[in-house]
Protein backbone atom coordinates (compact mmCIF):
# COMPACT_ATOMS: atom_id res chain seq x y z
CA UNK A 1 0.00 0.00 0.00
CA UNK A 2 2.25 3.62 -0.88
CA UNK A 3 0.69 6.93 0.02
CA UNK A 4 1.94 10.09 -1.57
CA UNK A 5 4.34 11.75 0.66
CA UNK A 6 2.09 15.30 1.53
CA UNK A 7 4.76 18.37 1.92
CA UNK A 8 2.31 20.44 4.28
CA UNK A 9 4.77 23.61 4.46
CA UNK A 10 3.71 24.62 0.66
CA UNK A 11 7.10 25.43 0.07
CA UNK A 12 8.63 22.71 -3.09
CA UNK A 13 11.79 21.47 -2.69
CA UNK A 14 14.14 19.44 -5.21
CA UNK A 15 15.96 16.42 -4.51
CA UNK A 16 19.78 16.53 -5.56
CA UNK A 17 22.59 14.67 -5.82
CA UNK A 18 25.80 14.68 -3.26
CA UNK A 19 28.35 16.35 -5.55
CA UNK A 20 27.10 20.20 -3.85
CA UNK A 21 24.77 21.03 -7.36
CA UNK A 22 21.25 20.99 -7.87
CA UNK A 23 18.56 20.54 -10.56
CA UNK A 24 14.86 21.03 -10.76
CA UNK A 25 14.33 17.83 -12.26
CA UNK A 26 13.58 18.85 -15.48
CA UNK A 27 16.04 20.71 -18.21
CA UNK A 28 16.64 23.38 -16.41
CA UNK A 29 20.18 23.20 -15.88
CA UNK A 30 22.28 22.07 -12.39
CA UNK A 31 23.36 25.21 -9.68
CA UNK A 32 26.11 25.00 -7.35
CA UNK A 33 25.05 24.88 -3.75
CA UNK A 34 25.78 28.04 -2.24
CA UNK A 35 26.47 26.41 0.94
CA UNK A 36 24.93 23.24 2.83
CA UNK A 37 22.85 23.82 5.75
CA UNK A 38 22.54 21.37 8.81
CA UNK A 39 19.06 20.26 10.59
CA UNK A 40 18.57 21.75 14.11
CA UNK A 41 20.61 18.64 16.16
CA UNK A 42 17.36 18.90 18.80
CA UNK A 43 15.16 18.67 15.67
CA UNK A 44 17.33 15.19 14.67
CA UNK A 45 17.66 13.80 18.10
CA UNK A 46 13.48 13.27 18.21
CA UNK A 47 13.80 10.95 15.07
CA UNK A 48 17.04 10.77 13.29
CA UNK A 49 19.08 8.04 14.04
CA UNK A 50 22.39 5.87 13.24
CA UNK A 51 21.78 2.80 10.89
CA UNK A 52 21.39 -0.59 13.49
CA UNK A 53 18.88 1.31 16.42
CA UNK A 54 16.39 -0.99 17.01
CA UNK A 55 13.02 -0.84 19.05
CA UNK A 56 11.07 -3.51 20.83
CA UNK A 57 7.18 -2.92 21.56
CA UNK A 58 4.32 -4.55 23.17
CA UNK A 59 0.64 -4.76 22.34
CA UNK A 60 -0.40 -3.34 25.65
CA UNK A 61 -2.66 -6.00 27.29
CA UNK A 62 -1.81 -8.50 25.35
CA UNK A 63 -2.00 -11.78 27.27
CA UNK A 64 -0.06 -13.99 26.15
CA UNK A 65 2.17 -10.70 25.07
CA UNK A 66 2.63 -9.31 21.29
CA UNK A 67 5.62 -7.79 20.51
CA UNK A 68 7.12 -5.74 17.42
CA UNK A 69 10.77 -4.99 16.68
CA UNK A 70 11.77 -1.90 14.84
CA UNK A 71 14.91 -1.81 13.00
CA UNK A 72 16.15 1.13 11.71
CA UNK A 73 18.24 2.32 8.23
CA UNK A 74 18.81 5.71 7.41
CA UNK A 75 20.35 8.15 4.60
CA UNK A 76 20.93 11.59 3.02
CA UNK A 77 21.17 13.42 0.48
CA UNK A 78 21.02 17.19 -0.91
CA UNK A 79 17.84 18.99 -1.38
CA UNK A 80 17.51 22.53 -2.72
CA UNK A 81 14.29 24.93 -3.17
CA UNK A 82 14.14 25.69 -6.43
CA UNK A 83 15.10 29.26 -7.74
CA UNK A 84 16.56 29.59 -11.31
CA UNK A 85 17.81 33.24 -10.66
CA UNK A 86 21.05 31.28 -9.21
CA UNK A 87 22.64 29.43 -6.41
CA UNK A 88 21.02 28.80 -3.54
CA UNK A 89 21.66 27.30 0.08
CA UNK A 90 21.61 23.73 -0.24
CA UNK A 91 19.93 21.73 3.01
CA UNK A 92 20.79 18.09 4.14
CA UNK A 93 17.44 16.09 3.41
CA UNK A 94 17.56 13.80 6.36
CA UNK A 95 15.75 9.96 5.75
CA UNK A 96 15.06 6.87 7.73
CA UNK A 97 13.35 3.55 7.35
CA UNK A 98 11.59 1.53 9.63
CA UNK A 99 11.31 -2.23 9.17
CA UNK A 100 8.73 -4.01 11.35
CA UNK A 101 9.17 -7.75 12.79
CA UNK A 102 5.59 -8.27 13.20
CA UNK A 103 3.92 -8.94 10.39
CA UNK A 104 0.25 -9.63 11.81
CA UNK A 105 -0.19 -6.27 12.76
CA UNK A 106 2.21 -4.53 10.47
CA UNK A 107 2.43 -6.54 7.40
CA UNK A 108 4.03 -5.14 4.20
CA UNK A 109 2.53 -5.68 0.42
CA UNK A 110 3.48 -9.22 -0.44
CA UNK A 111 6.10 -10.02 -3.46
CA UNK A 112 3.14 -11.57 -5.73
CA UNK A 113 -0.81 -11.37 -5.44
CA UNK A 114 -2.38 -13.31 -3.19
CA UNK A 115 1.15 -13.97 -1.41
CA UNK A 116 1.90 -13.41 2.19
CA UNK A 117 2.38 -10.53 3.49
CA UNK A 118 6.18 -9.12 3.77
CA UNK A 119 7.46 -7.03 6.12
CA UNK A 120 5.62 -3.29 6.77
CA UNK A 121 8.01 -0.69 6.72
CA UNK A 122 7.66 3.18 7.83
CA UNK A 123 9.75 5.88 5.73
CA UNK A 124 10.14 9.27 8.01
CA UNK A 125 11.70 12.18 5.28
CA UNK A 126 12.42 15.31 6.81
CA UNK A 127 11.48 18.93 4.96
CA UNK A 128 12.12 22.34 5.36
CA UNK A 129 11.63 25.83 3.42
CA UNK A 130 14.26 28.75 2.30
CA UNK A 131 14.10 30.16 5.71
CA UNK A 132 15.23 27.37 7.10
CA UNK A 133 13.55 28.25 10.23
CA UNK A 134 11.05 25.13 10.26
CA UNK A 135 11.43 21.61 10.01
CA UNK A 136 9.17 18.78 9.97
CA UNK A 137 8.89 14.98 9.06
CA UNK A 138 6.73 13.62 6.76
CA UNK A 139 5.63 9.73 6.97
CA UNK A 140 4.74 7.11 4.61
CA UNK A 141 3.58 3.74 5.58
CA UNK A 142 3.03 0.44 3.92
CA UNK A 143 2.75 -1.76 7.33
CA UNK A 144 -0.93 -1.82 6.75
CA UNK A 145 -1.75 1.64 8.30
CA UNK A 146 -2.78 5.06 6.74
CA UNK A 147 0.38 7.63 7.26
CA UNK A 148 0.49 10.33 9.74
CA UNK A 149 1.74 12.33 6.87
CA UNK A 150 3.23 15.20 8.35
CA UNK A 151 4.09 13.92 12.01
CA UNK A 152 6.41 16.42 13.16
CA UNK A 153 7.27 19.62 13.31
CA UNK A 154 10.02 21.85 14.84
CA UNK A 155 10.28 24.01 16.50
CA UNK A 156 6.88 23.01 18.27
CA UNK A 157 4.95 25.63 20.27
CA UNK A 158 2.70 23.36 22.98
CA UNK A 159 -1.22 23.13 22.47
CA UNK A 160 -0.86 25.07 18.71
CA UNK A 161 -2.35 23.02 16.23
CA UNK A 162 -0.61 22.21 13.34
CA UNK A 163 -1.76 21.46 10.18
CA UNK A 164 -4.51 18.04 11.38
CA UNK A 165 -2.40 17.66 14.50
CA UNK A 166 -2.11 19.09 17.63
CA UNK A 167 1.06 19.12 19.73
CA UNK A 168 -1.02 18.49 23.10
CA UNK A 169 1.52 18.49 25.65
CA UNK A 170 5.43 17.93 26.95
CA UNK A 171 4.55 15.79 30.03
CA UNK A 172 6.57 12.94 31.15
CA UNK A 173 5.27 9.14 30.26
CA UNK A 174 5.65 6.33 31.52
CA UNK A 175 5.80 2.78 29.26
CA UNK A 176 7.46 -0.27 30.22
CA UNK A 177 10.85 0.58 28.75
CA UNK A 178 10.81 3.58 31.82
CA UNK A 179 9.88 6.94 32.52
CA UNK A 180 10.81 9.49 30.00
CA UNK A 181 10.75 13.08 30.59
CA UNK A 182 11.67 14.79 27.50
CA UNK A 183 8.35 14.02 25.54
CA UNK A 184 6.22 15.65 22.88
CA UNK A 185 2.56 14.30 22.59
CA UNK A 186 1.17 14.87 19.33
CA UNK A 187 -2.56 14.02 18.48
CA UNK A 188 -3.40 13.48 15.25
CA UNK A 189 -7.02 14.79 13.80
CA UNK A 190 -8.21 14.42 10.72
CA UNK A 191 -10.01 17.28 9.13
CA UNK A 192 -12.22 14.85 6.70
CA UNK A 193 -13.90 11.36 7.90
CA UNK A 194 -11.05 8.94 7.72
CA UNK A 195 -11.66 6.01 5.54
CA UNK A 196 -12.13 2.63 8.13
CA UNK A 197 -10.47 -0.11 6.30
CA UNK A 198 -7.25 0.92 7.82
CA UNK A 199 -5.83 2.36 10.68
CA UNK A 200 -4.65 5.39 11.33
CA UNK A 201 -2.46 7.16 13.73
CA UNK A 202 -4.57 8.93 16.96
CA UNK A 203 -1.77 9.78 19.42
CA UNK A 204 2.35 9.53 19.25
CA UNK A 205 4.62 9.89 22.19
CA UNK A 206 7.87 11.42 20.96
CA UNK A 207 11.00 11.31 23.44
CA UNK A 208 14.15 13.06 22.99
CA UNK A 209 16.59 11.14 22.42
CA UNK A 210 15.15 7.94 22.29
CA UNK A 211 12.17 8.45 19.36
CA UNK A 212 8.94 6.97 19.55
CA UNK A 213 7.61 5.31 22.70
CA UNK A 214 4.18 4.95 22.46
CA UNK A 215 1.53 4.76 19.72
CA UNK A 216 -2.63 4.37 19.67
CA UNK A 217 -4.42 3.70 16.42
CA UNK A 218 -7.53 4.30 15.34
CA UNK A 219 -10.87 1.89 15.35
CA UNK A 220 -11.32 0.35 12.02
CA UNK A 221 -12.75 -2.44 10.04
CA UNK A 222 -11.31 -6.19 10.20
CA UNK A 223 -7.78 -5.24 10.78
CA UNK A 224 -5.57 -6.60 13.59
CA UNK A 225 -4.35 -3.31 14.94
CA UNK A 226 -7.82 -1.68 15.00
CA UNK A 227 -7.92 -0.05 18.09
CA UNK A 228 -4.58 -0.92 19.52
CA UNK A 229 -1.23 0.41 21.57
CA UNK A 230 2.06 0.00 21.19
CA UNK A 231 4.32 0.67 24.06
CA UNK A 232 8.07 0.67 24.00
CA UNK A 233 9.55 -2.32 25.92
CA UNK A 234 13.41 -2.16 25.04
CA UNK A 235 15.90 -0.24 22.69
CA UNK A 236 19.05 0.38 21.42
CA UNK A 237 20.40 3.61 19.18
CA UNK A 238 23.52 2.45 17.86
CA UNK A 239 26.63 4.50 18.22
Amino acid sequence: MKHLLYVLLSLPVLATSCDKTATDGGDQPRVPCASVAEAPPAFLRYWYFPTGSWWVYQLKDSVPAVYDTVRLGTDREFRQPYDPGGAQPCVWMYYGQFRHSNRTYFPGPPLMAGGPPQQGTESLYSFTGTSLTRWGVSHTSEAGFYPAEACFIYPFIIGQPVQRHLVSDTLKVTVPAGTFARTVHIQFNPTVSAPTDFSYITDCWWVYGAGIVKRTFSVSQSVPLSGTTWELINYHIAP
